[in-house]
């Protein structure tokens, strides 16, 4: 006969902690696949097709993205100060704190501002506005090029970081859907440079470029909120 335990109020919040942690993880695991196949539907549907992405540098998706990409930076700098502090190694928060600074470099880059450092050297305003730093280096070019890098980067180091000394810097592998969707989609951008997919499917992976990059600035939030909680509650 089997012994009826009786869990105490702290074993039983632990569970519970477990629990909600276990379903958070599988609702963030179908989100990426859930907003692709959202975008792709308004994108059919021709008086939806605006809600989809704006023209300008001031649609949602956009504005999402700078909004991320501006938290994520704070909580790259907020993780590299407490990770120097609790006395992790010096390239743990080094990493963390040029993590922040990209994050907020994309995220000035959302709102345009390599129009400023143009206008700033050349004494007038020479350029549109809804150019940023990417349009302006040549960049946005190779963009689908760096997503799939990205999202390949993330795979591998989900997979192979946490068996290193690395691994307080490893991906968690609730990141994984979301890599995963991140690198299809703009690996077939990608080939869209060499192969002619034709013009409503360059239209669509075009405009779906912008839900890529919000995607991108969600896992950068994800993850260094993720190794926030482990490296502040599991120092090593």
């Amino acid at each position: 006969m089997a012994e009826i335990v009786e869990l105490t109020e702290r074993e039983r919040q632990r569970l519970e902690t477990v629990r909600r942690a276990s379903t958070t993880k599988k609702v963030l695991a179908t989100v990426p696949l859930a907003l692709f196949i959202l975008f792709a539907i308004l994108w059919a549907i021709p008086a939806t097709r605006d809600l989809a992405t704006g023209s300008d540098e001031r649609n949602p998706v956009q504005i999402a993205t700078f909004v991320l990409m501006a938290v994520a930076g704070v909580f790259g700098f907020r993780l590299a100060f407490r990770t120097w502090r609790l006395g992790h190694t010096w390239w743990l928060a080094g990493f963390f704190l040029l993590f922040g600074l990209g994050a907020f470099v994309v995220a000035l880059d959302e709102i345009a501002w390599g129009q400023v450092l143009v206008d700033v050297a050349r004494g007038s305003s020479g350029v549109e506005a809804t150019a940023g730093i990417g349009e302006l280096s040549g960049l946005r070019e190779r963009a689908e090029a760096f997503r799939v890098a990205f999202a390949a980067i993330g795979i591998l180091g989900v997979i192979f970081i946490p068996r290193t000394e690395f691994r307080f810097a490893a991906p968690s592998r609730t990141l994984l859907p979301w890599f995963a969707v991140i690198g299809a989609v703009s690996l077939v951008d990608l080939t869209g440079d060499f192969v002619d997919l034709g013009s409503r499917t360059v239209d669509f992976l075009q405009r779906a470029s912008e839900l890529t990059e919000m995607m991108i600035a969600v896992v950068a939030v994800l993850y260094l909120y993720e190794r926030g909680l482990d490296l502040w509650f599991r120092i090593p």
